[in-house]
């Protein structure tokens, strides 16, 4: 409501931009292949790596790879790939470049889509739009667009499928004045503008609270609750780490794909205990000290030395150590004992969610992985178990569940610090098992 008449002008073309995307990802989209249609379905890893050795390019996150007659592997530019839906993209990118460059506060803002048009138009390597991204600031309505997350690659994990979304920054003064307190309890100078010490020097960090506008090509399928900005421990050292927490992505998946189950599974004590509103928090919360927690870990650590398992590494690092966080807070004042209650069964709906969304999409099973971890270890040692009262639901010991948190911190974190391939690949196999979700299939 308090944006400007330009601001709206600018929402109802990025809009329009965002239409655009939807069809691009389709043509990347294959549920049947792990590698998407990023590569020939019959590709394998180890050709794909010696390929790779011989023609960098084939390796680029922004390249299809194809086979030519003879059989041998080639790669293609998205740019070159997709040239006619993205030649339009380029030009309605660089129009609104121009309409946002009028706007006060949006500079940055309308150096990052005029770079993302040269980008889309081939100009430019799509790298060069993350940097400019991560320099916008002050600008009230946001937009992300481009190829810079590889879920949907199961095949190498390399190639980025397109996405965008819009977002406006929260009005809403509870979450503002709670999250920036939350801020500044987590990281030392505190403030959504901070600077913390990496050991290099000072890194800045920038978090935003938004609400979705709208969700486009990978994210509309995904939905996105929240993210951090680089995933590059270089890029991070150099540009800072922004964190972004989009509170109408958490609702959607708590309300609308967690509530419908969350009276059917869980012991009447806990449901009376917590209602929605405190859950709301409690996810937000989560994901807010997950996002710090993603962001800071990249910033130490190059998690992609782990290969396939660097995204189960990285969630399951993420969740334990921000509940972990979370539970430092109750200790200090910073948060409540139901806040943090609150905040670990947001995480346990949040997986159960996940999991009951692998047969819809598969983007969720790194994941569903990592956080496999963390439940089988909480029905391991009390901490899920079922209810005395009624068989059929569950009853959650807060206190075990917190033992779990701090357990798992500790051994994902020594499993990161390690750098090994093999010691991330063993502790995954040892530790994980999405089969544990099947506790709760009856119920969902």
């Amino acid at each position: 409501e308090s944006l400007s008449a330009d601001e709206k002008n600018l929402v109802a073309e990025l809009i329009e931009i965002s239409k655009l995307i939807g069809p691009v990802f389709k043509k990347q989209e294959n549920l049947n292949f792990p590698g998407a249609n990023f590569y020939p379905s019959d590709v394998t890893v180890e050709e794909l790596q010696m390929a790779g050795e011989k023609d960098p390019s084939i390796l680029n996150p922004y390249t299809i790879v194809k086979r030519n007659k003879e059989g041998n592997l080639f790669s293609v530019p998205y740019a070159e790939e997709y040239k006619e839906e993205f030649k339009e993209i380029a030009e309605r990118l660089m129009k609104v470049s121009h309409l946002s460059s009028r706007i006060k506060g949006y500079d940055a803002f309308a150096q990052y889509l005029s770079t993302a048009s040269k980008a889309f138009a081939g100009e430019l390597d799509f790298s060069y739009v993350m940097e400019d991204f991560m320099k916008t600031r002050d600008n009230k309505v946001d937009f992300l667009v481009g190829p810079f997350e590889a879920y949907i690659d199961g095949l190498m994990n390399i190639k980025c499928a397109i996405d965008a979304d819009i977002r406006v920054m929260t009005e809403d003064e509870y979450y503002t004045k709670e999250y920036i307190d939350l801020v500044k309890k987590t990281v030392p100078s505190g403030g959504l503008y901070s600077k913390t010490q990496n050991g290099d020097g000072e890194v800045e960090l920038y978090a935003r609270i938004d609400d979705v506008v709208v969700y486009a090509g990978s994210e509309s399928d995904f939905i996105t609750s929240g993210a951090s900005y680089p995933s590059s421990s270089e890029l991070a050292k150099r540009l800072g780490i922004k964190t972004i927490v989009y509170t109408t992505g958490i609702k959607h998946k708590l309300l609308e794909r967690g509530m419908p189950f969350y009276d059917k599974v869980f012991s009447k004590k806990i449901i009376n205990t917590f209602n929605q509103e405190l859950l709301v928090d409690g996810a937000i919360r989560r994901t807010f000290l997950h996002e710090l927690t993603e962001g800071y870990t990249n910033l130490r650590y190059d998690l992609n030395v782990f290969g396939d398992n660097h995204l189960p590494i990285q969630e399951l690092n993420a969740d334990m150590t921000s509940l972990k966080v979370c539970g430092i807070h109750m200790l200090t004042g910073a948060t409540t004992d139901d806040q943090l209650r609150a905040t670990i069964l947001a995480f346990i709906i949040r997986s159960i969610i996940d999991y009951n969304g692998l047969s819809k999409s598969a983007h969720n099973m790194p994941y569903v992985i990592g956080r496999s971890i963390a439940i089988k270890r909480m029905f391991e040692n009390g901490a899920i178990s079922k209810s005395r009262f009624l068989a059929s639901r569950f009853s959650i010991d807060f206190y075990k569940a917190y033992k779990v948190i701090e357990e798992l911190s500790d051994e994902v974190l020594k499993v990161i610090v390690s750098g090994d391939f093999e010691v991330g690949n063993q502790y995954v196999a040892d530790n994980s098992n999405i089969n544990i979700f099947k506790e709760f299939e009856h119920l969902l």
